[in-house]
């Protein structure tokens, strides 16, 4: 199931926000009304200005904008215990950046096949792009990133500055532990569901904050 939606960005002084949405919902634009991802070969908004979302669950988004495709995590084959989305990742065959947030499966696992179809640059931390490069695409369109500040990356109308993050109030994102390289490292839907169940197993009669002190969090 896809979630979408559309923006436009108000640029006239005191201009008011309500009228601005009024004008989009009635719009009638196919850029902003379909469901099909514009990476899988739906329409651009008519006004390039427009800032469309779609969200294919998990962390999984596709931002257009000004031309560009821009894809946030990249997780599209999910075998058969998930609802279908109603396409592949063999049917991404549009995109410009990858912007990854952290290694585990549920946000990469496509993301250099995807990468090596549509020449996109993809960007992630360094568990994330060491993968990567034992994966089948161009190291050329490989960035790591640390958010350490000082990384300014540059597109057609827009910025993107990798930051830090705390990852659920426990730790940040450079102190990648075991638990999200060992989910990187899994190359199935199917081994990386082996994995939850087994980790599950092994925690499930401890108490939380025992799990945390185990896993060094």
């Amino acid at each position: 199931m896809l979630a979408f939606g559309c923006s436009i960005a108000v640029t006239r002084p005191g201009a008011d926000a309500r009228f601005a949405r009024q004008r989009l919902v009635e719009s009638n634009d196919p850029g902003c009304e379909a469901s099909t991802l514009v990476s899988t070969g739906g329409a651009f908004p008519k006004d390039p200005k427009t800032l469309t979302i779609r969200s294919t669950g998990y962390t999984n988004f596709e931002l257009v904008y000004n031309g560009q495709i821009i894809l946030l995590n990249a997780h599209f084959n999910r075998g058969s215990m998930f609802p279908p989305l109603g396409f592949t990742a063999a049917d991404v065959k549009r995109a410009h950046v990858i912007l990854i947030g952290h290694g585990p499966l549920d946000h990469m696992s496509d993301a250099a096949s995807v990468g090596a179809r549509t020449g996109a640059l993809v960007v992630g931390t360094p568990v994330t792009t060491d993968k990567f490069k034992t994966q089948p695409i161009d190291p050329k369109q490989i960035r790591t990133v640390t958010g350490r500040g000082g990384e300014l990356l540059e597109f057609p109308g827009f910025k993107v500055e990798p930051i830090l993050a705390d990852l659920n109030g426990i730790r940040i994102l450079e102190q990648v532990d075991e638990f999200d390289r060992e989910v990187a490292a899994l190359g199935s839907s199917g081994k990386f569901m082996s994995f939850l169940d087994a980790r599950s197993k092994e925690e499930e009669d401890i108490p939380l904050s025992e799990a945390r002190t185990k896993r060094g969090l």
